[in-house]
């Protein structure tokens, strides 16, 4: 999402430079909602952590059990799809390598 939303504010500027203003200021609306309504990485935690029953800090920790696995793997499956995070940045927040997170997606189905 937050590529589609970097991509509306392109359109918007793309517009304003041609004379559409009426339909860069549309853009921009939309991308300002959708600013609103992106999920951050801590509630993506927070509802992996409850809906598989480890706590937020098991999912950063370097813990392999399989339940935390399944979890890190979910949360981060997420932060890919709903905030539209590289491999790079999802990496940081779980403290893990990009290679890493990229087997979790596959892993996970992705």
């Amino acid at each position: 999402m937050v590529g589609m939303i970097r991509h509306w504010r392109r359109q918007a500027r793309e517009l304003r430079r041609t004379g559409h203003e009426s339909t860069a200021a549309a853009f921009d609306a939309c991308a300002d909602e959708l600013e609103r309504r992106v999920t951050s990485y801590e509630d993506i935690k927070r509802r992996a952590a409850a809906e598989h029953g480890v706590s937020v800090g098991d999912l950063s920790s370097t813990s392999r059990r399989r339940q935390v696995v399944r979890a890190r793997n979910a949360a981060m499956l997420h932060c890919r799809e709903i905030i539209g995070a590289t491999l790079e940045e999802i990496g940081r927040e779980f403290n893990r390598s990009h290679a890493t997170v990229l087997h979790g997606l596959r892993a996970e189905g992705k």
